[in-house]
C-alpha cells in the first residue's frame, strides 16, 4: 500500500473516530455529568499470574493496536513473563519484580475499553540508599479504545499504574520508564501504518507523553528480540519521567534494563551474548550519566517535516 493511500486512510479513520468520540462523550455526559464520574464507574481488573480467564480477550484487544512485527509480543510470551513473577530463582537473582496488567471494563456491557501492561522492579538496598529510589517501573503497552479517548482514561490508567508500582515498592519513590516509537527511525510506510492501526499520529503520541513529563534518554536504545526468530526493535526511544533529575545516573538505567531485558524481553533466557543487550549495558558502564532531551516543539516540527514530504522521507540509523 502506498504512503499516500495510508495517509488518506488515516485521515478518514481519525475523522470517523472523532465523530464516534463525540457521540460517546455526549452519552457519558448525559449519564454521568462528568467524565471523572464515568472513569470512577469503570470496573478495574488486574492480572499478575498466568492462566487468567480474561487474558485471551485482553490479549486480542492489545494485538489490535500493536501490529508492527518486531513490537508485538505473543500470547505465549506474555504468559511466560507472568510465570516469572513467582519464580524463586529470579526473585533471588533480581529482587522482587512483577509484570502486571490493569484493564478497565465499561459498567453496562462489561466490554474491555482500556489496558496497560507494565513491569515493576525493586532496586537493591545499595541503589536505594545511593539515589533515593525504591524501584523502577516500565510501562510497556498502554491502549484505549478509540471512541473513549476523549475522556482522560489513559491518564487515569497511568495514575492507577503509578499507585500500584509505588505500593509494590513499599511506598517509596519510583523511577518511571517507557518506550515509544521514534519517528526519525521509521520509514514513512511504518510511520503511517502505525498511525492508522493506533489511530494516533506518532509525533502526537510523543507530545502527549512529554506533557506527562517523559523525556528521551540520549543513548541508542534497541529492544532485543522479544522471542526466538524475531528481530530486534530498532525504531524506539527510551523515555523516563524523572522530574527535575537531569541527567539520569547510568547506574539506575543499567539496573532497570538488566531486569527488564532478562525478565520481560528474554523471559528468563540468558541475555549474555546478545549483541544489543551487551552494547547497551557496556555503554552505560562507560558513562556516569545519561542526558535527557525532547519537547513538544521538537515533535511538532518533526511531524510537519514528515507530513510535508513523506515520499522523500528517509529514516536515520541512530538518534544519538
Amino acid at each position: 500500500m502506498s504512503v499516500q493511500t495510508l495517509m488518506l486512510q488515516f485521515d478518514a479513520a481519525v475523522a470517523e473516530a472523532r465523530a464516534r468520540q463525540n457521540e460517546v462523550r455526549l452519552e457519558v455526559m448525559n449519564s454521568f455529568g462528568d467524565p471523572a464520574l464515568f472513569r470512577e464507574s469503570l470496573n478495574l481488573g488486574m492480572i499478575n499470574r498466568q492462566g487468567h480467564p480474561d487474558f485471551p480477550k485482553l490479549y486480542d484487544f492489545y494485538a489490535s493496536f500493536f501490529t508492527l512485527p518486531d513490537e508485538t509480543e505473543t500470547f505465549e510470551g506474555f504468559e511466560a513473563t507472568l510465570a516469572l513473577n513467582t519464580d524463586p530463582l529470579f526473585i533471588e537473582r533480581y529482587g522482587p519484580h512483577e509484570e502486571t496488567w490493569l484493564y478497565l471494563r465499561e459498567p453496562e456491557q462489561g466490554q474491555i475499553i482500556a489496558g496497560v501492561d507494565f513491569s515493576t522492579y525493586l532496586l537493591s538496598e545499595n541503589l536505594q540508599k545511593a539515589y533515593g529510589f525504591s524501584g523502577t517501573n516500565h510501562i510497556i503497552y498502554i491502549f484505549v479504545k478509540p471512541e473513549y479517548r476523549s475522556l482522560g482514561i489513559a491518564t487515569y490508567l497511568l495514575g492507577l499504574t503509578e499507585d500500584y508500582a509505588r505500593k509494590f515498592c513499599g511506598g517509596g519513590e519510583v523511577l518511571f520508564f517507557c518506550e515509544q516509537n521514534a519517528p526519525e527511525l521509521m520509514t514513512a510506510e511504518e510511520y503511517f501504518s502505525d498511525n492508522l492501526n493506533a489511530l494516533i499520529d506518532q509525533c502526537e503520541r510523543l507530545k502527549w507523553w512529554d506533557r506527562l513529563g517523559y523525556k528521551r534518554l540520549n543513548f541508542n536504545y534497541v529492544q532485543p528480540p522479544l522471542n526466538p526468530g524475531m528481530e530486534p526493535c530498532i525504531n524506539l526511544t527510551f523515555n523516563v519521567r524523572a522530574g527535575k533529575l537531569n541527567p539520569i545516573p547510568s547506574a539506575l538505567v543499567k539496573a532497570h534494563l538488566e531486569r527488564f531485558f532478562v525478565i520481560a524481553v528474554f523471559k528468563g533466557r540468558e541475555a549474555a551474548g546478545d549483541p544489543d543487550f551487551e552494547r547497551q549495558i557496556s555503554w552505560l558502564d562507560d558513562h556516569d550519566q545519561v542526558q535527557l532531551s525532547g519537547s513538544e516543539a521538537d515533535y511538532q516540527l518533526l511531524r510537519q517535516k514528515i507530513w510535508k514530504d513523506p515520499e522523500n522521507w528517509r529514516p536515520q540509523k541512530y538518534l544519538f
